[in-house]
């Protein structure tokens, strides 16, 4: 069970030279500076998310083995990962509070990548990212683990789903079963981009509330014709 970083801010990188870890290789831009300190909350991070979502960043269905390359900018507003390979791309401001979540957030994409491929269907893939963000800021602040606690704001991500919940139809997530949801024409309902990370994560709450196991559905979900 992980239970710390290390908490020292020296020596510095400076990009651009690659910079590898047990989990993952960082590829930081020219100019951008990471500490000793950020490059260990990489993995620190890492085996925290394998401990709270079960799922292996270098032991799942699909390449197994690769680490994740972070390309690491000076500025990249929002994130991104690549659903064909093993690599993310995150603004240097993920390593503060600030912007940590967004790089959560890409976490879980590339958890997707390793164990279930997700295709392009953004109503399981943002849904999904978007739930483990939540649970992972709760799963932190639950456990007060060290070295991350202070870079979560799940206060910030409770009022984020508080305004959103007028917005959302509940019925139509919790109207359905596992099967129903398989049908074709549902994973195409709320595929439009804001609305698949609100209706998404709800429907993985659903699956929780119900099936008290969001992850269950993965593997089904890897049988969804256009989804294998």
């Amino acid at each position: 069970k992980v239970t710390g970083v290390q908490t020292c801010a020296l020596p510095i990188y400076i990009g651009h030279n690659l910079i590898e870890t047990d989990y993952a290789i960082l590829d930081p831009e020219d100019g951008v500076v990471l500490t000793q300190e950020d490059i260990e909350l990489v993995d620190f991070l890492c085996k925290t998310m394998e401990e709270a979502t079960g799922l292996s960043f270098l032991n799942g269905k699909y390449y197994k083995g690769i680490k994740v390359t972070f390309h690491i900018h000076e500025i990249y507003p929002g994130g991104s990962a690549d659903n064909f390979g093993k690599a993310m791309n995150i603004d240097k401001d993920c390593f503060r509070r600030d912007g940590f979540l967004t790089m959560v957030h890409e976490l879980v994409h590339i958890l997707q990548f390793t164990n279930v491929y997700t295709g392009s269907f953004p109503f399981y893939a943002e849904g999904h990212a978007d739930y483990w963000t939540y649970k992972m800021s709760e799963y932190i602040q639950d456990n007060n683990i060290k070295g991350l606690v202070e870079l979560v704001d799940l206060q910030g991500e409770i009022d984020k789903w508080a305004d959103i919940i007028p917005d959302v139809d509940i019925n139509q997530i919790y109207e359905k079963n596992i099967e129903e949801w398989m049908d074709q024409g549902c994973y195409f309902a709320f595929a439009e981009s804001w609305p698949a990370y609100i209706y998404g994560r709800f429907f993985f709450l659903y699956l929780e509330d119900v099936y008290g196991d969001a992850n269950a559905f993965l593997p089904i979900y890897a049988r969804i014709p256009y989804a294998i």
